[in-house]
């Protein structure tokens, strides 16, 4: 399925390849829920930015980005298998309250 980008979203130029994998991951290789829970990231992103826009960014973490408005900023973090759903272990050190497999926004 098709993850459609929302024109709020400015990719940083040097991320762009990293960004287009992390597209083609959820719509070729993730479930149907992984796959909504990045579609549901970036929509939420696009309307944090309100009149401005969402800068995306890397994120040394796998399959994830950074992000910033101009009063936000966090990460969109790929959980799962890996960080053991967001237990705030490697490779993602970021936690979250249960278990998570899929995108989740952090600020």
């Amino acid at each position: 399925m098709r993850i459609e980008i929302s024109d709020k979203l400015d990719i940083a130029p040097q991320f762009q390849d990293k960004f287009n994998e992390i597209i083609k991951f959820a719509e070729e290789k993730a479930t149907a829920d992984q796959h909504e829970s990045l579609t549901r990231c970036l929509t939420q992103l696009g309307n944090l930015a309100h009149k401005g826009k969402c800068h995306v960014y890397y994120d040394f973490a796998p399959l994830s980005f950074g992000w910033t408005t101009d009063t936000l900023q966090g990460g969109c973090i790929f959980h799962g298998a890996h960080d053991n759903g967001g237990d705030g272990s490697f490779p993602t050190l970021s936690v979250c309250l249960e278990a998570v497999n899929g995108w989740s926004i952090h600020t």
